[in-house]
């Protein structure tokens, strides 16, 4: 986790209510970039997926079949092993065929929907027929009682509030309520960049209660200057040990946190995660700062993170 502000957004005053299932298949073929610029043209974007329903919906709206086409999906540019959509934000919900993404002559750097719904990624310059995503908003006005059933946090790492409030758009959703934060907010300043290295072997689990027991949780990073601030927190030195890093339950090709949320930042040494007999599904950092995964059975020291919270109204 990096350092900055987390925001407790406590009253909110407008729901915007958007139709974010809507999506057109494009029986026109073209690259990435021109579908992405046909969409955002005559529609919304190109379609985004965040999880299985969303990939049954968009079947319905193709008629019942899934032709293969491109979507919003492109790697990101400043990590390659990352994906995102075109919109913005890095995907959280995969549902990749096997194999993919494999960046066959290493220049597969936008991605595809099959007939099956899996995800393929190809050369942005290949030609495809594609689909777009149409979004309508309209506003609601919420009583004060109602907004407080939509309270919500969001932690901000770099940028401003503002930067928050527009994050909240229709590409960034998993549901059909978009709540447009305006009113009122408690700010929290958080010194979340305390690292505290345990030399201490334990099982993952046993390292995460020890963190949450005795610190705040097990060390997580979202950029390279966190790494660096682990190295100089330990004394300039970073040793094998167990950091936040587990896949998830419920995805098993995505990453979260200990402390919650999925990867965006990613680390990994080359060739990793490999997921050696299938059965590695924590990570520990390398002395060199990158990341490996490893059976969460096995004995390692381990990395604590320290938050210290200060109110600010």
């Amino acid at each position: 986790m990096a350092e900055g502000l987390i925001i407790f957004f406590v009253f909110l005053c407008i729901a915007v209510e958007g139709d974010i299932g809507k999506h057109i298949f494009i029986q026109k073929q073209a690259n990435w970039t021109e579908a992405q610029a046909y969409c955002r043209r005559c529609h919304t974007d190109l379609s985004f997926i965040n999880s299985q329903t969303d990939i049954n919906k968009l079947r319905k709206d193709a008629g019942g079949t899934i032709h293969q086409g491109w979507i919003g999906l492109h790697r990101d540019p400043n990590n390659n092993t990352a994906w995102m959509w075109s919109g913005g934000g890095h995907t959280t919900y995969q549902n990749w065929a096997d194999g993919q993404p494999n960046n066959f002559n290493g220049i597969q750097n936008t991605g595809v929907i099959t007939t099956n719904g899996q995800w393929g990624d190809q050369a942005d310059r290949d030609y495809f027929h594609f689909y777009c995503v149409d979004v309508t908003v309209v506003e609601e006005k919420m009583s004060w009682e109602d907004s407080c059933l939509w309270m919500t946090s969001v932690t901000l790492t770099e940028g401003t509030a503002t930067e928050i409030i527009l994050s909240l758009d229709y590409r960034a959703v998993t549901m059909k309520r978009i709540i447009v934060l305006i009113l009122f907010c408690i700010a929290v300043e958080a010194d979340i960049e305390k690292h505290i290295y345990i030399p201490k072997s334990l099982t993952w689990t046993e390292a995460q209660a020890y963190c949450q027991q005795y610190h705040t949780d097990l060390s997580s990073f979202n950029r390279q200057s966190d790494i660096e601030k682990l190295r100089n927190d330990t004394g300039g030195n970073i040793y094998h040990g167990w950091i936040g890093l587990h896949r998830d339950p419920n995805n098993n090709a995505a990453w979260m946190w200990s402390g919650g949320g999925h990867i965006t930042y990613q680390n990994w040494a080359a060739g990793e995660p490999n997921n050696h007999l299938g059965r590695e599904t924590n990570g520990y950092t390398n002395p060199d700062g990158t990341w490996n995964d490893a059976s969460g059975s096995s004995p390692f020291n381990f990395y604590c993170l320290v938050t210290n919270n200060s109110q600010t109204y």
